[in-house]
């Protein structure tokens, strides 16, 4: 697995009876180079991870108070998550992260051109010329590969 741009731990949870048993765990949201995850623990047992590509994200919000704020990311179609209890500084640059990810995800694909094929007879002819002149070809070998290269071509 690669290593992680970015983690936003929960830092706060509401009060009560399982947090003062110490029962709830943090919900975590860890940012990669190709999606996002969010483990959000159960209140007996693991719980579970979600995981979306970034080409799938169809919005991501923060809703922020004065010190805490909480990141939803929703995936396209349906799905999603959100955790709160995060630095309102640290979701917020998690959101601008998240939306560069998406950018760059849906960015089309650099188009790549490719020769087919011997090079155009203008090239083909440029190269002759200079062989000429240099001296490596004689006027008649000259002549006769111009002569040839125009019969291909045709």
């Amino acid at each position: 697995m690669s290593k992680p741009l970015m983690e936003l731990k929960e830092h706060k949870r509401l009060s009560g009876t399982g947090q003062a048993l110490g029962i709830f765990s943090r919900s975590t949201i860890v940012l990669y180079d190709d999606h996002v995850e969010c483990t959000a623990p159960g209140m007996l047992s693991s719980g579970g991870t979600d995981s979306i590509r970034y080409e799938q994200i169809a919005q991501v919000m923060v809703d922020s108070g004065f010190r805490w704020a909480t990141l939803a990311v929703q995936a396209t179609g349906s799905g999603g998550f959100a955790v709160g209890g995060l630095k309102k500084d640290e979701a917020e640059a998690a959101k601008r992260l998240i939306d560069e990810r998406i950018s760059a995800a849906r960015a089309p694909a650099p188009v790549v051109v490719t020769q087919a094929g011997p090079p155009a007879l203008a090239e083909q002819l440029a190269q002759l010329a200079a062989l000429k002149e240099s001296g490596a070809l004689s006027e008649e070998e000259f002549t006769a590969s111009k002569a040839r290269l125009i019969g291909e071509a045709t």
